[in-house]
């Protein structure tokens, strides 16, 4: 299975209508970026690297922001490296968490084994075989990871 090139397409722009501010990333081969910019455009944080096709979630501040799914396919596929990196939580533009498949299930190909998922050339299978949902509690400062026989919390 191999992931499409990114290209000035996959920039993501996205306006937050409560705080006024926009969450711009940048594909650039020399600098990739993810910006927070206020109504007034001045700069808030920036995270030095490119988003890809990862999904998101902002705080209700905006000051932190939850980075998950692999980088070139989001949330439809997952590499069974135990190394992949799932989720990752910023604040301000600096890293408070990042978790790897591998503090999730001990054995990822193991764990795909036993759930029956079909695994697809490069070690690849649907991300909903592997983790079930994920919800952050900005509260609690809290991921919660649903998998398909347990759950597990990681707090930053």
């Amino acid at each position: 299975m191999e992931p499409a090139e990114f290209d000035s397409n996959d920039n993501v722009k996205f306006f937050n209508a409560k705080t006024g501010n926009t969450l711009i990333s940048n594909f650039d081969d020399e600098s990739p970026s993810v910006t927070l910019h206020s109504k007034n455009k001045k700069k808030l944080w920036t995270i030095p690297q490119f988003m890809g096709r990862n999904l998101f979630e902002l705080s209700p501040n905006d000051e932190k922001i939850l980075i998950y799914g692999d980088f070139y396919f989001g949330t439809r596929s997952l590499q069974l490296n135990p190394d992949a990196v799932v989720a990752t939580v910023f604040d301000k533009g600096k890293l408070i968490l990042e978790v790897r498949l591998k503090e999730l299930y001990k054995d990822p190909k193991k764990a795909a084994a036993e759930l029956d998922l079909s695994i697809k050339g490069g070690n690849w299978v649907d991300w909903t075989g592997i983790i079930s949902s994920l919800k952050v509690d900005w509260m609690k400062s809290s991921l919660q990871f649903q998998l398909k026989k347990s759950t597990v919390v990681k707090n930053f």
